[in-house]
């Protein structure tokens, strides 16, 4: 969902035209700086036996998805490096969305179209539609918004993991 704000009013842009069949993503043929990132085409991908297409209402932005565009997060710096062929020739960001299942693949019982849900992903989420293996997506909870959803994963489990698993808080704790 896209914003834009004059003076005091604040509106929804309209969604941008796509053929159907595509989406849109932002995409880095190199990593090392925001501005190299740029908006791209390319056709929804076909889903796997165990995967769903999503169309994305919404993405986390987080400091690791900065990072990956800057060139600091040596995961997507090796995913770059280990995927370097004429088929690949850009990285695309985000680890986390949410949206409405648009199709299943053969394989999938847990989810059918239409169904809100939220997920993760190995990069690849800032796009229009993405492909997810259904063991990675969730139903968003009812109501939720699908900002708070796609909100959960990276941060949700970040502040987790350094209160609990690092930080050793537990019941009667104060923090």
């Amino acid at each position: 969902m896209r914003w834009w704000s004059s003076g005091t009013a604040t509106k929804q842009l309209p969604p941008p035209i796509v053929p159907s069949g595509c989406r849109l993503s932002w995409e880095s043929a190199c990593l090392g700086s925001i501005d190299s990132l740029e908006q791209r085409m390319s056709d929804v991908p076909i889903p796997a036996s165990d995967e769903c297409i999503v169309g994305v209402r919404a993405i986390g932005l987080n400091f690791a998805d900065i990072f990956c565009c800057l060139g600091l997060y040596e995961a997507a710096n090796r995913l770059m490096q280990e995927s370097a062929s004429p088929t690949r020739t850009s990285f695309c960001p985000g680890l986390e969305f949410s949206g409405v299942v648009c199709s299943v693949g053969t394989s999938v019982t847990a989810f059918a179209p239409g169904d809100a849900v939220f997920g993760f992903s190995r990069f690849g989420s800032y796009r229009t539609v993405v492909a997810a293996r259904d063991a990675y997506l969730r139903p968003v909870p009812d109501g939720w918004t699908y900002a708070e959803a796609a909100s959960l994963l990276a941060q949700g489990l970040t502040a987790w993991h350094g209160l609990v698993p690092l930080g050793a808080v537990s019941e009667g704790s104060r923090v």
